[in-house]
């Protein structure tokens, strides 16, 4: 029981303020009945001179009229043994003059006149006496009385104290350590046995009885949410699981449907080329074999792409970066963009330019295939809603001052087309999003060009933006940021 108390914290530090407010109030309470002591005895010593003084005033005046020297000098000894007198002086008009006691210079605490009168005579003066009061012995039995007084408050506090220790330990702490103890078992058992304190039979309800029923109502609660949410997240596992086998499946089948198509897809694509590029095709025959050529590239487009999206979306896409040289690749850019434009007919419409800022170093460290899928879809799609005037492709380095990941290598596409209009503008990278939707729409494809080039920007760390419409005569510009590293020194075997 001793430990228990000992390791009660909330107990000793209950107790510890108990101590030090009844030791404050304990001194405070002393001291208090103390002054009153000792102005009780103040008075009584005041009390007990004016006795002395009607006592021994006749006797004394009587043996100063008669010049009786010893009465007199005998009264002032027995008034001078006094507990609270310390010396007696007396003086009479006659210049006579006793004291009885030490007595200081101009100390006399008390002064009284004595007069005696003849038989048959008025009252005369026969002397003055006076009073040096002694209030040291008192003082002392004070402080005796003091330390006595307060010694005896504080075992009283302390044995309170004490007490109210033992008390707040069967009624408190020993019902909250019972609690704690309950909650720190685990939800199975609580559920099962519930919380009960360990009471006596007949003990009347508290505070504590009611804090005990709202734990067992609040473990009820918890027990019933543990058992949905172990439902809950099983029967979430086995849709994620059924989930991820449908999009390994969706992924093989457009993976094996795709390349199923495209095999026969490039064939028709060939044979449509040789008989466009043939003299002997008719002119009527030349004319149909490029509409076919256009609509067998927009379905491999199409084909390509969904394929693409899949890949994303099943997170199979691979990246191998390498040392590669950036003008060589800006270049690659350059003639995808105007192939675009020539497989468009807007070849004498559009012309397409390169930038390269001097800046940029010679060689960067990044997967040029998946860097120059993401440039050809923004070329392809700048050259599909501009009908006349310039795109523009703008590669330039180091832009840290932007806001989202660092960026070593910065690469834009600006067009002079018809622009996106402010309510599409938060779509424009969706899946299956187009600035014209409906089926009479004026231009072609699926709506994934730009979220698989947003995709792709992600995973090598980048990103892809809309930048606001620039004020050098381009409608729209699309920025490609890459996390790249440039290298000094091609390697050996580049």
């Amino acid at each position: 029981m001793l430990m228990a108390l000992l390791k009660s914290r909330l107990s000793l530090r209950l107790v510890m303020a108990s101590l030090i407010i009844s030791s404050v109030l304990s001194v405070f309470s002393t001291g208090i009945q103390l002054y009153y002591s000792y102005e009780t005895q103040k008075r009584e010593a005041f009390a007990s001179l004016q006795l002395v003084k009607e006592t021994v005033s006749d006797p004394l005046s009587r043996g100063l009229w008669e010049f009786n020297l010893d009465i007199v000098q005998a009264i002032l000894e027995g008034i001078a043994a006094g507990d609270f007198i310390s010396a007696v002086s007396l003086d009479t008009p006659t210049g006579h003059a006793w004291q009885v006691g030490p007595l200081q210079p101009d100390r006399f605490d008390a002064t009284y006149p004595l007069l005696y009168a003849p038989p048959g005579d008025a009252p005369q003066d026969v002397g003055t006496i006076s009073f040096a009061l002694d209030f040291s012995k008192m003082q002392q039995r004070i402080w005796a009385q003091l330390w006595t007084t307060l010694a005896a408050n504080i075992t009283k506090a302390y044995l309170a104290a004490l007490g109210m220790l033992l008390v707040f330990h069967l009624l408190v702490t020993r019902h909250l350590l019972h609690i704690a103890r309950h909650l720190g078992e685990t939800p199975g058992t609580t559920a099962r046995r519930g919380l009960v304190l360990p009471r006596l039979r007949r003990a009347p309800k508290d505070e504590l009885d009611t804090v005990a029923a709202a734990v067992n109502k609040y473990e009820e609660r918890i027990s019933r949410h543990f058992s949905e949410m172990e439902r809950e997240i099983e029967d979430r596992k086995q849709a994620e699981a059924s989930a991820t086998e449908a999009l390994s499946v969706r992924t093989v089948f457009l993976t094996t449907l795709s390349h199923e198509i495209r095999t026969p897809l490039n064939a028709i694509l060939g044979l449509l080329h040789l008989i466009e590029i043939s003299p002997d095709s008719a002119p009527k025959t030349r004319r149909h074999a490029q509409a076919g050529l256009a609509a067998g590239q927009n379905l491999l487009e199409m084909l390509t792409n969904t394929l693409e999206a899949a890949r994303l979306e099943a997170n199979a896409v691979e990246f191998s970066p390498s040392c590669t040289n950036i003008r060589a690749l800006a270049d690659h850019w350059l003639e995808t963009g105007k192939a675009a434009v020539h497989r468009r007919g807007k070849g004498d419409a559009i012309s397409v330019t390169l930038e390269m800022h001097p800046d940029l170093a010679e060689h960067y460290r990044l997967d040029g295939a998946r860097v120059s899928q993401v440039v050809g879809n923004l070329t392809d799609n700048a050259a599909k809603f501009a009908s006349s005037g310039q795109i523009c492709i703008a590669v330039s380095p180091c832009l840290q001052d932007r806001p989202g990941p660092a960026a070593q290598l910065a690469v834009s596409v600006r067009d002079t087309g018809s622009g996106i209009p402010g309510s599409k503008r938060q779509l424009v990278f969706d899946r299956f999003s187009q600035v014209d939707q409906g089926l009479n729409r004026k231009h072609d494809g699926s709506g994934l060009g730009l979220s698989i080039s947003s995709g792709i920007a992600e995973l090598m760390g980048g990103s892809l933006e809309l930048l606001e419409p620039p004020s050098d005569g381009f409608s729209t510009e699309f920025l490609l940021l890459l996390p790249t590293e440039a290298i000094t020194k091609e390697p050996a075997d580049a």
